[in-house]
């Protein structure tokens, strides 16, 4: 499963053209901490990496997690842009002296900026949960994409437009 996620979470990143001239790279492990990126013609980089995690991630996780932001930060020197694609979207239920998916999201994120910040980098972390996910997958440009992966069709505009069409 993760080795298909981490394709589908490509795939949606190769329609996220940051700007004309950009470049798409997918990458195949080993990885330096990405699965894939747009290079973009001023040379910066905005990077994906995906981990099939269906709850939310545990201690050990959330370390194997760190080593792929950690070598991303060493291997990829341009990095301005770090999208985590997990499949589960963060509770965040706001309870005091609980700390809950969000909370652990938001502390990394200063975890892994400090780690940016002592390289002279500034990285702008994203997270991709499955709402994220879903939202792209229900795009008309994902209208195959979405069927190859999920053997579905979405009852789109565009699907109701040509049945009427056919009345």
């Amino acid at each position: 499963m993760q080795g298909g996620f981490e394709e589908l979470c490509c795939q949606l990143a190769h329609y996220e053209l940051p700007r004309q001239g950009s470049r798409f790279i997918r990458k195949k492990a080993p990885d330096a901490g990405v699965e894939c990126y747009w290079a973009l013609p001023n040379g910066d980089e905005w990077a994906w990496q995906a981990k099939y995690f269906t709850t939310r991630p545990t201690d050990e996780q959330w370390r194997d997690l760190d080593e792929s932001v950690s070598r991303a930060l060493d291997k990829h020197k341009r990095l301005t842009r770090y999208i985590v694609c997990i499949p589960v979207d963060r509770q965040d239920p706001r309870i005091e002296d609980q700390s809950w998916f969000m909370d652990k999201w938001d502390e990394r994120v200063q975890k892994w900026t400090s780690w940016a910040n002592d390289r002279s980098m500034s990285v702008e972390y994203e997270y991709w949960g499955d709402h994220e996910i879903f939202v792209r997958l229900s795009r008309e440009e994902h209208a195959g994409r979405r069927y190859f992966w999920f053997n579905r069709e979405q009852l789109s505009q565009e699907w109701f437009e040509n049945r009427l069409e056919k009345l």
